[in-house]
Formats: C-alpha cells, structure tokens, sequence
C-alpha cells in the first residue's frame, strides 16, 4: 500500500468519526467546515438516517480527493 493511499484512507476514517477532518487534513479546509457544518444541521434537524447518510458522503468525499502537493 502506497503512502497517499494510507493517507486517504486515514483521512477517510477521520471523516467518518468527526465529519470535515478528513478534509482539513488534506488541506481543503472550506470543504472540511462545509461537512461539520451540514452534519451537525442534519444531527439536529432530523435526527435520521440523512445525518448518518452525511457521515458516509463526508468520508468518501475525504478519500476521493485529491492529496495537497
């Protein structure tokens, strides 16, 4: 396993834990406050699946992109 693929890996874990991390630690740190942002409405809004449904989206969306130079 190469070391990017490591580290997308570990940031895809991060997002899943606290969602946005994953991407802050790729450096997309607008990207990162939008996940936090939209997972803790969707935790207090509805309570539902949808916010388990952003968890999953925030730690793909940390895996597929692209590492910082």
């Amino acid at each position: 396993m190469k070391d990017g693929e490591k580290l997308a890996i570990g940031a895809a874990g991060l997002s899943c834990v606290v969602p946005g991390l994953g991407q802050i630690v790729h450096g997309s740190y607008v990207v990162g406050g939008f996940w936090m942002l939209m997972t803790t409405f969707f935790w207090y809004s509805t309570r539902s699946w949808l916010a388990i449904a952003v968890h999953v989206l925030s730690g793909a969306s940390a895996y597929s992109e692209p590492l910082s130079p």
